[in-house]
């Protein structure tokens, strides 16, 4: 079994040495490299060539992006250029444990049949000191512990998976990012948009071990708290997301999954009825935003009544982001 990392960097120079030393000083090690840089201006590419040819890593493989893509983009580019039956996705500033390769080569081996492997990891911050928290238990609705015998409804709303927790079968992956729309990364990440195709592939398998130590410093692409009400840069960050989607975000975001759902040979019934609900809900909170006070204060009721706001979204903020239009 070959087993590839796809690393995107962008200005993680300060982090990026740590992340590449612990793989390299892990019990199984990779027989791919594939980074990408997305137009970095610290000598991030040129650090990770350095430090993987002077350890001798085998199938190294790096590039540039002519101009900055963003984070997702510059995954799918990775895995285009992967050759490996197993992929994971590699963040610049986490720090992996020895055995993470070998725990996931042995649930490969296991099970032939698996498309997706995840697992827990410890939350530390930028000096590398424990926080005291877990990935798993930074998630507000995932209940990520249950691997495949998760709800689709939670699936669909949203995985939830990091890409740093995954590995991901290598032929599946390819194939899916290659007849994959372009922009889906306006809607959806590169790790959610993966788990969510291995879910609907129906052989997942979670494990709970303690991976990785995945790093928060402020600067991360995709956080990993809790929204808290109380916390004024929360609402902050919320506000600046909502204000850059478009009104029918939500409606794309689902319309894209389903029309590539049933373009997946086997892709798992129930999931794709989760996505449909989803769809429905989108276009309902669509619908109200667009309506008068009195009709959009119904509609509102309605979803809250349907357990939407409270089990698929952020509650009390997601309902007056939609009162508010």
């Amino acid at each position: 079994m070959r087993i590839s990392i796809a690393l995107a960097t962008c200005n993680g120079a300060a982090y990026l040495e740590g992340q590449i030393k612990s793989i390299l000083n892990g019990s199984r090690k990779p027989d791919e490299w594939v980074v990408v840089d997305d137009a970095s201006t610290d000598g991030s590419l040129e650090l990770a060539r350095s430090l993987l040819n002077a350890a001798g890593a085998p199938g190294v493989s790096v590039m540039a992006n002519p101009r900055n893509i963003g984070a997702s983009a510059s995954f799918v580019n990775a895995v285009a250029r992967t050759t490996g039956d197993v992929i994971l996705f590699c963040d610049q500033d986490d720090l992996w444990h020895p055995d993470k390769l070998k725990r996931i080569e042995e649930a490969f081996a296991a099970d032939g049949s698996l498309v997706l492997v995840y697992h827990d990891g410890e939350i530390i911050d930028a000096s590398g000191m424990h926080v005291g928290r877990t990935i798993w238990g930074t998630r507000k609705h995932a209940l990520l512990a249950k691997g495949c015998d998760r709800d689709p409804l939670e699936v669909a709303a949203n995985p939830d998976t990091k890409g740093c927790t995954m590995a991901i079968q290598g032929s599946f992956a390819r194939e899916l990012f290659a007849r994959t729309p372009g922009g889906f990364h306006h809607y959806w990440g590169h790790d959610h948009w993966a788990a969510l195709f291995g879910w609907g592939s129906g052989h997942v398998r979670a494990l709970p071990e303690h991976l990785i130590e995945h790093r928060l410093h402020g600067r991360n692409t995709s956080g990993g708290t809790r929204f808290d009400p109380l916390a004024p840069a929360h609402w902050k960050q919320r506000m600046r997301t909502a204000r850059a989607q478009a009104p029918d975000h939500f409606v794309q975001r689902y319309a894209m999954a389903i029309a590539t759902a049933d373009r997946s040979p086997g892709f798992d019934a129930r999931l794709r009825a989760a996505l449909q609900q989803h769809l429905i809900f989108a276009q309902r909170r669509m619908a109200l935003r667009a309506a008068g006070p009195a009709k959009r204060c119904r509609s509102a009721f309605g979803l809250w009544r349907d357990g939407y706001y409270r089990d698929h979204a952020n509650g009390l903020w997601t309902l007056l982001r939609d009162l508010a239009g």
